[in-house]
This record gives structure tokens, sequence and C-alpha cells, in this order.
């Protein structure tokens, strides 16, 4: 019995030691300029929605699980086709040629046209 009360001790104690040190180690600190005053840290939180830079895929370049998660309604069947034409036929010249790739219909580009101007790019077509 008396090694379980020592044990229970130690582990009482230890358990202390981590509350102690957890409490430390999430105190903020400041660092003085003037011996009394602390200097304050201001930061500002940003909203996914609020970011406004936009990287575009290059539909020339891109290889086809990267076309498959840019914008709904392409998937991994559609990119695989429009990687397989851009293999075949060459470079789009435009996001319009999107229309000569079979299993993308005039009507998806017109549905999504808006969109897909906004996050593909066909870049500089080689000649």
């Amino acid at each position: 019995m008396k090694i379980v009360d020592t044990f229970s001790s130690i582990l009482s104690a230890l358990f202390l030691v981590g509350v102690a040190h957890a409490n430390v180690a999430t105190q903020p600190t400041f660092q003085n300029t003037e011996a009394s005053k602390p200097v304050a840290v201001q930061s500002q939180s940003v909203k996914a929605d609020q970011v406004t830079e936009t990287v575009k895929v290059n539909l020339n370049t891109a290889d086809a699980k990267t076309l498959a998660h840019v914008i709904k309604g392409i998937g991994l069947k559609r990119a695989e086709a429009i990687v397989a034409f851009r293999e075949k036929n060459g470079s789009f010249k435009s996001i319009d040629d999107l229309v000569k790739v079979r299993q993308i219909s005039p009507k998806f580009i017109e549905k999504n046209h808006k969109e897909l101007e906004e996050k593909f790019t066909v870049g500089e077509v080689q000649a």
C-alpha cells in the first residue's frame, strides 16, 4: 500500500508541475520599451471570402487533377477529356475552345462562361 501511495503522490506532483508549466506557457508576453509600459500587438483576421487575389489555371499546361478541382461541373472525366483533346489537337486559343472537347457541351460553356473566364486562362499560345 505504501508503494501505491508513493506512486500516487509522484503522479500528483507531476500533474501539478505540468499544469503550472502549461499555464506559464500560455501566458502572453510583452516586450517593454519602457520599464512600466507593455507593448501590445494588434492582429487582424481576414475571412476567406475577403481575399481578392485569384490565380488562374492554365488550360494548356494543367494536369487533369488540377483541372478537376477548379470549377464545379468539371470533374476528373471532363478534365481528362480536356487534357486528351489538348494533347491531340494542340493548345487552346481561348476559353471558348472548350466547346470543341466532346464531353463539354455548348450549354455548359454558356451557363458557366463567367466562372470559366475567372478561373481559367490559356496563357500565351505556342505557335
